[in-house]
């Protein structure tokens, strides 16, 4: 009698950015695979896009269930490293995201890495700027924050806001929500 072992496969997003620092993309291939709970992994899958400094990427990948996800396998295969800037991955179904650190991390040429994936929640964060009234207080330079806090911090943002000029004299700008750790959220009290 033949005994068959089935695979339980699924649909999993992945979402990875590479850092806004100069020279961070990479146009050679990149291989990811995950590692789950089990010590199972993923087939290997090549990462799409990375062509541009800070570019932000998602990719739907159809691969067999290893669990929890605990760590990201990356290896950069060519002659052009890669700084990666964070990478999350979210299980069809489920509402949980999980995510690396913010890396800011050098993947040398035929380099790899292993980092370690943790749960994150999503919350909605609202952060406001109000530009001075005062003389030149305005710019059209792109605009960056950070949030910091003791257990770690946000991976650079640009504030920009669609069809408008975001700092001119004496204007509210409002935006943006995103992915953090419950770790990192825990940190962000304001000190006003």
């Amino acid at each position: 009698q033949t005994q068959y072992n089935i695979l339980q496969v699924l649909d999993m997003s992945c979402f990875y950015v590479t850092s806004d620092e100069k020279h961070s993309e990479s146009f050679s291939g990149v291989a990811m695979q995950l590692i789950g709970d089990s010590n199972l992994r993923t087939e290997t899958v090549n990462l799409i896009g990375r062509g541009e400094v800070g570019q932000e990427d998602t990719m739907s990948m159809y691969e067999r269930d290893v669990g929890t996800p605990t760590s990201v396998w990356i290896q950069v295969r060519g002659d052009d490293g890669w700084r990666v800037s964070q990478f999350r991955v979210k299980k069809e179904g489920e509402d949980t995201w999980y995510t690396t650190k913010v890396l800011e991390d050098d993947i040398d040429d035929w380099g790899e890495r292993i980092y370690p994936l943790e749960p994150a929640t999503k919350y909605q964060l609202l952060l406001t700027t109000i530009t001075s009234r005062s003389d030149d207080a305005q710019t059209d330079d792109d605009m960056v924050f950070t949030l910091h806090g003791s257990k770690g911090n946000t991976r650079p943002r640009i504030l920009d806001a669609d069809n408008r000029d975001d700092f001119e004299t004496g204007l509210p700008m409002s935006l943006f929500s995103t992915t953090l750790t419950s770790a990192i959220l825990t940190v962000l009290k304001w000190n006003l």
